[in-house]
Parts: structure tokens; C-alpha cells; sequence
């Protein structure tokens, strides 16, 4: 391509661009003919190690080249001395002097003890020292009181033992309430009475609720952190709690009900005799055991159910 400019009596200036070609000089020759050819190199070097063992064959996946490592040991084995010496001289370049306009004393021990806190003593937390100046006890102080109630609380909330403890308490109660029922279903059963509600429900009741005290502690310690599972399977499981509280609670309204049902082994009747069963002071002593243990196991439940959801709110609000 041929640029000419001419700017009156000044001289042509012509630039020549070897590269270029144009087709406009009459020539008809195909537009891809006046690319320029592809350059390609005339040599490829491969890429070139200083060493390149070979692979051991049949070796496990990242493994193939165990036996062409180095057996150095990672730790420096040489004296401190020898190592620290290739740095001296950076450390000194580096080691800047005090400037003159720079303030400052080098105090004695004396003066450090006397001024300064003595930072050789054995820490102390503030709060131990605190009840230690308030004499009297702790029920009494409403600084006390208040103090008690937040670690209380925060152990409940984020000790790792609480819902174990609380979960053992539920399985112990389930386990005593299961071997009650099934020894006055059996004694029922000898004295040809018929078994009321409260004997059916607690069979059925506390067999699921060992499986599931059983599964949700296991799954409380093994499975994923809050943060990492999905908050609707940990309601899911918290909900089912409250199942077994509702059913716990039907349990126990039908063991307080037959202590006083006529018909039953715990009161004698002048009906007619084949109609109820006769007064058996070894089932009404069961019967009375069976029903406190389903109190105690109803308390462990809500224990449990409070706890979780108090546990669950709080690692969510984080």
C-alpha cells in the first residue's frame, strides 16, 4: 500500500509497508493467496527434566515414585549453628540502630516490680475473685444468683455431655417402665385379670422409644455438625420427641387411672367377680412403680425436648 501526501512546496513523503498487498493494481489472483504462508517452527524441543525416574509398576494411585524420593529427613539434622550462620548476614543488614531522637530507659527490677503488675503470679479468673469478696452464700446474692444462673446456663448450652446425660436418664426410665409392664402383664396373665390400657400402651410405647433414644443419641455424637446438615432433619427429630412426650403423657393419665379403677388389681370390688379382677397387692405394687417411673420418664422427655430446642435456637442465631 502506497501513501502519498503532498502538502504544497513541501517534498513527497512516500511509505512503503512491505507486508501489505492490495488488489487493487488489477490483480486477480484469490484473496486467501496473499496471506502470508504459516510460519511453523522448524525445530520442537521437548520439555527436558534433569531426572525423570521410571514409574514402579502395580503401585497404588500417588505412589508410583515412592521409591525415587529422597531420604532426607524433613527436620534439620545439621547443628543450629551451621544453619543460623547463612542468615547472619541478612540479620545484621536488617538490624537497624536506635535513632538518636528515640526516648527511652532501660529500668531496673526493682522499679518493674514496683510499678508494673507481677506478671509471674498464677492467673485468676475475675469472677472467683469477686465471690471471694462477697461473703455469705450464693442463694442470698443476687450478683451471686445471677452469676450461677449464666453458667448454668451456658453449660447446658454447649457442654457436650448434657444431652447424653439427659438421653441415658430417658432410656434408663424406658428400660425400668418396659420390664414393670411386662411383669404385670405376665402376673395378669397368672391370675386370669385381664390387662387394662396402661400395661398395653407402656409395652408398645417404651420398645419404640428405646430403638429411637438409642438411634438419636447415636446420631447426636456421629452425624454432621448444625452447620453442615440441614436444620429441617434436626426439627424432624426434635418433633419426634414431642411425640413420644404426648404418648408418654397418655401413659401416665392411664396408670394414675387404674390405681383407682374398681376393676382392676388394685382395689377390691363388690361386684360380681368375674367382671373385675381380684385385689393383688404384687401388681398394685407394680402398678404403683409403673406409674412413677412413666412420671419420671415424662420429666426426662420434656428435659430432653426443652434442651434440644434451646441447643437448635442457639447455634441457629449464631
Amino acid at each position: 500500500m502506497r501513501f502519498c501526501g503532498e502538502m504544497k512546496e513541501e517534498p513527497v513523503l512516500t511509505l512503503y509497508i512491505a507486508w501489505v498487498q492490495s488488489t487493487d493494481e488489477g490483480d486477480n489472483a484469490e484473496p486467501t493467496s496473499l496471506l502470508l504462508p504459516p510460519r511453523t517452527p522448524t525445530s520442537i524441543r521437548p520439555a527436558s527434566h534433569n531426572y525423570l525416574p521410571t514409574p514402579k509398576t502395580n503401585a497404588v494411585a500417588g505412589r508410583h515414585f515412592d521409591h525415587a524420593r529422597e531420604g532426607t529427613p524433613v527436620t534439620i539434622s545439621t547443628p543450629v549453628s551451621e544453619q543460623a550462620s547463612k542468615w547472619q548476614q541478612f540479620a545484621k543488614a536488617s538490624n537497624y540502630e536506635r535513632p538518636d531522637s528515640a526516648r527511652g530507659e532501660v529500668m531496673s527490677d526493682d522499679w518493674i516490680q514496683e510499678n508494673l503488675p507481677d506478671l509471674e503470679e498464677p492467673w485468676h479468673p475475675m469472677d472467683k475473685e469477686d465471690e471471694a469478696e462477697e461473703p455469705g452464700f450464693w442463694l442470698f446474692s443476687s450478683k451471686k444468683r445471677s452469676r450461677r444462673y449464666v453458667r448454668v446456663q451456658q453449660t447446658l448450652m454447649n457442654h457436650p455431655m448434657v444431652p447424653l446425660a439427659v438421653r441415658m436418664v430417658v432410656l434408663t426410665f424406658s428400660v425400668m417402665a418396659l420390664a414393670l409392664a411386662g411383669s404385670i402383664f405376665h402376673r395378669s396373665d397368672s391370675v386370669g385379670c385381664e390387662n387394662n390400657s396402661s400395661t398395653w400402651m407402656a409395652l408398645l410405647v417404651d420398645v419404640v422409644a428405646i430403638f429411637y433414644t438409642s438411634y438419636i443419641t447415636y446420631d447426636e455424637y456421629t452425624s454432621k455438625p448444625l452447620g453442615l446438615r440441614s436444620h429441617n432433619a434436626k426439627m424432624r427429630l426434635i418433633f419426634v420427641d414431642l411425640a413420644f412426650i404426648v404418648f408418654d403423657s397418655a401413659n401416665l393419665s392411664l396408670a394414675f387411672q387404674a390405681l383407682t379403677d374398681d376393676r382392676w388389681a388394685c382395689r377390691e370390688s363388690d361386684d360380681d367377680p368375674g367382671s373385675y379382677c381380684r385385689f393383688s397387692r404384687d401388681i398394685c405394687v407394680r402398678q404403683k412403680a409403673l406409674t412413677a417411673t412413666l412420671f419420671i420418664a415424662l420429666l426426662a422427655w420434656l428435659t430432653t425436648f426443652a434442651v434440644s430446642t434451646l441447643r437448635l435456637i442457639e447455634r441457629v442465631a449464631r
